[in-house]
C-alpha cells in the first residue's frame, strides 16, 4: 500500500477526509515530478481500490481514471509503407540512392552499421 502512504503524505492528513480536489492535485503532482504514465496508472489503482473497498467512498473511486500511454512508433515499417516508400524514391530519386538511404536509416535505428545489405 505505497500508493495509499504517499497519498497520505501528500495531504497531510487522513485519506478517508479526502475530497475530489485533493485527488486532482495528488495527480499533478504526480505528473510535475516527473512519474511516468505506467506509474501513476499503479499508483491511481492503489488509490482506487483504497477508496472504493476499504473505505467505502464510491463518490471518489468512480473519479479515478487510467491514463492512456501516448503509441509509440514502430521500429519497424510495414510493408505497405515500404512499397511506398519505393515509389516514391524511384521516381524523384535512383532506386540505388533511395536502397543505400533506407539501409543507413535502419542501421542508425539499430545503432550498428550497415553491412551487406544491399
Amino acid at each position: 500500500m505505497s500508493s495509499c502512504k504517499r497519498f497520505a503524505a501528500f495531504v497531510k492528513r487522513s485519506p478517508d477526509t479526502a475530497t475530489l480536489e485533493d485527488i486532482r492535485r495528488f495527480q499533478l503532482h504526480l505528473a510535475e515530478i516527473g512519474v511516468s504514465i505506467c506509474n501513476r496508472n499503479r499508483i491511481m489503482t492503489g488509490l482506487r481500490f483504497l477508496f472504493r473497498l476499504a473505505l467505502r467512498r464510491l463518490d471518489l473511486a468512480a473519479e479515478i481514471y487510467r491514463i492512456r500511454e501516448p503509441q509509440k512508433i514502430p521500429l519497424v515499417m510495414s510493408q505497405d509503407e515500404s512499397w511506398r516508400l519505393r515509389a516514391v524514391a524511384s521516381q524523384s530519386r535512383g532506386w540505388r540512392t533511395a536502397q543505400s538511404q533506407l539501409w543507413l536509416r535502419v542501421a542508425r535505428r539499430r545503432g550498428g552499421p550497415a553491412q551487406d545489405q544491399a
